[in-house]
């Protein structure tokens, strides 16, 4: 899903666009490049995107690392939002969250689980690029001591994209913990890698969540 994306520009509309080396994510049809080149392969380079479901393209650079995709169903929500320094703060890593709407809960990449809490309200996984994430359902879900949740996986399970991970009683963790936004943050590499949330709205499981990108020297 990673070639041969389409936009709108101007009069012009459903032409090739190549972003980052070739590698662009498909876009929904009211999606518009504002800005954008045209170079000696006869391709259509964006710079501004502007109306995609995923968010604003127009600061990339840097080489795209790994792709982390949404393991849960719901809108997303900055980590300002979430009513927990740790995670507010990033002091656990840079990343999003997202309020579930549903109780499935998936592996957002190809790779490995490395923990999976005693309480199943969080898990550390890590992808075939090594970078590691970490998904915390909820604020406050770890004093119920795993009630509303059910594991599908366990510590050292290598694990397909998509996989199950997770089902989840969202209505008594809405009664029971502080909130339901759930932050994935990346953990690991933070001085080598930033990550470029590429998701706003509404978001499904698998759609594209946030990249990683090298920081540049």
């Amino acid at each position: 899903m990673w070639a041969g994306c389409f936009v709108q520009v101007g009069n012009f509309d459903n032409f090739p666009c190549e972003i980052e080396k070739s590698l662009c994510i498909i876009v929904d049809e009211k999606a518009k490049c504002l800005e954008y080149n045209y170079n000696n392969l006869g391709m259509y380079t964006c710079r501004n995107w502007e109306g995609s479901k995923y968010g604003g393209m127009n600061e990339s650079q840097n080489s795209v690392v790994s792709v982390i995709h949404s393991p849960m169903k719901g809108e997303v929500c900055p980590l300002e939002e979430v009513p927990d320094p740790a995670f507010a703060q990033r002091f656990l890593g840079d990343g999003v969250a997202i309020i579930p709407e549903d109780s499935e809960v998936c592996t957002p990449a190809k790779g490995k689980i490395v923990s999976v809490f005693e309480t199943k309200h969080a898990i550390v996984f890590q992808n075939e690029q090594n970078v590691r994430v970490l998904l915390h359902v909820g604020i406050g879900s770890m004093r119920l001591k795993g009630k509303g949740f059910e594991a599908y996986v366990d510590s050292g399970q290598q694990v397909e994209e998509g996989d199950k991970l997770l089902s989840l009683d969202l209505r008594y963790l809405a009664k029971r913990a502080e909130t339901l936004a759930s932050p994935l943050v990346m953990t690991n590499n933070r001085n080598r890698y930033k990550i470029r949330v590429i998701a706003k709205g509404h978001i499904e499981v698998g759609d594209p969540l946030f990249e990683v990108v090298e920081i540049s020297a």
